[in-house]
């Protein structure tokens, strides 16, 4: 009888998500040196620097480990923000907030900052720049696979 370990690609998932969790951390400080410029416009929602952070080590990590798994980590990131959307649309009341069900979730998750009720828009940052920057390490790591690996040219 062959056992097979079950838990090795959910274990090398999890690494990686680990990896994408210190790239946002680099990112994160990044992000704050230099998103004056696009403080208060949709882009600064996204995280850029967090996402290209991401992406850098997607490219690099991939490049080196060769995972297939690692293409898998923006799944992660899209439940969370899924989640979160959800909760948040389920929460809204239009006794104490005067928009839209729709409008509301767009502007606490995906707007430009001047719009944020009551949240001050901490969603984007702990819900949207995570989902962008799993998408981009799940970029760059099919990136990586498409790099030829240094390995054994020496």
């Amino acid at each position: 009888m062959i056992r097979s370990a079950w838990w090795k690609p959910l274990a090398i998932w999890a690494a990686h998500l680990a990896v994408l969790a210190f790239a946002v951390w680099i990112g994160f400080y990044i992000e704050v040196l230099f998103s004056g410029r696009y403080q208060f416009s949709r882009l600064a929602a996204f995280a850029p620097w967090m996402a290209a952070t991401s992406c850098a080590f997607g490219i690099f990590i991939n490049r080196a480990r060769r995972d297939r798994i690692a293409l898998f980590v923006w799944v992660a990131g899209l439940a969370l923000l899924a989640f979160a959307i959800e909760r948040e649309a389920r929460l809204w009341n239009p006794a104490w907030i005067h928009e839209s069900r729709k409008q509301y979730v767009i502007d606490v998750f995906f707007g430009d900052g001047r719009h944020c009720p009551g949240s001050e828009c901490i969603a984007q940052l702990f819900f949207t720049a995570p989902c962008t920057a799993s998408i981009a390490y799940s970029l760059g790591a099919a990136i990586g696979l498409l790099v030829p690996s240094r390995r054994g040219k020496r």
